[in-house]
């Protein structure tokens, strides 16, 4: 779908795909299957990585309720249902929509998926396909630790070689740590941010994204 919106806007080449959440998944995908558009490189922001996330838990009970999203009579009765969960679990930053909206997409390539979103992610090492992160410690969606081994998945295990920032705004953001090897995947870490990192520190995240590309257009020179 996102290739064909491309197309139609007259795209064939996009020097650096950015998604975000569970838009990641098919990012992916669309980089290892590129067709009439060429992927150059991709920035992956606070990804909801390759595993199930906890607040997806109990797997069972949630994969009907993906189902149920497909039944325009049982439909309405979901939303109000993550609008009390989300309530409990004090996610109160995001809404029902944009969490089911989330759900479905991850449920499309990691619960139906299970055994493949790792290898995607391999995949993508294999053909050494360009690539960054951004995530946050403060995440309500995806706990760091989940974020730190997606890390590690896309090729940059070690914390030490991630840019570390502190603050809880762009008034506020403090470069802690860079890394001490600059030619791994670049990592950026937040360490008091939220999901929405791009909102957050827009000005940092934009200086990275920026840099990212820049270096990838030197190194095909």
């Amino acid at each position: 779908m996102v290739e064909e919106l491309l197309q139609k806007l007259g795209v064939s080449e996009v020097d650096l795909l950015i998604a975000h959440s569970a838009g990641t998944h098919a990012a992916i995908l669309m980089a290892l299957n590129q067709r009439r558009v060429r992927i150059r490189s991709m920035a992956l922001l606070c990804s909801t990585t390759s595993k199930l996330l906890p607040v997806h838990q109990p797997a069972w009970l949630h994969s009907r309720m993906i189902w149920m999203l497909h039944k325009p009579g049982l439909r309405k009765l979901i939303v109000p249902f993550y609008e009390l969960v989300i309530l409990y679990l004090g996610l109160k930053k995001i809404t029902a929509t944009e969490a089911v909206t989330s759900f479905a997409a991850i449920y499309a390539t990691t619960y139906w998926y299970p055994d493949k979103a790792s290898q995607w992610i391999q995949n993508l090492r294999d053909r050494g396909f360009p690539r960054m992160a951004i995530y946050s410690s403060r995440d309500s969606v995806v706990p760091s630790g989940m974020s730190e081994d997606f890390a590690r998945e896309l090729g940059n295990p070690d914390k030490a070689n991630h840019f570390t920032y502190s603050g809880r705004s762009e008034a506020e953001v403090k470069l802690m740590h860079e890394p001490s090897n600059k030619n791994l995947v670049p990592i950026v870490h937040f360490k008091d941010g939220g999901h929405n990192v791009m909102t957050q520190f827009p000005e940092t995240v934009a200086d990275h994204l920026l840099e990212f590309v820049e270096s990838q257009a030197q190194r095909e020179c």
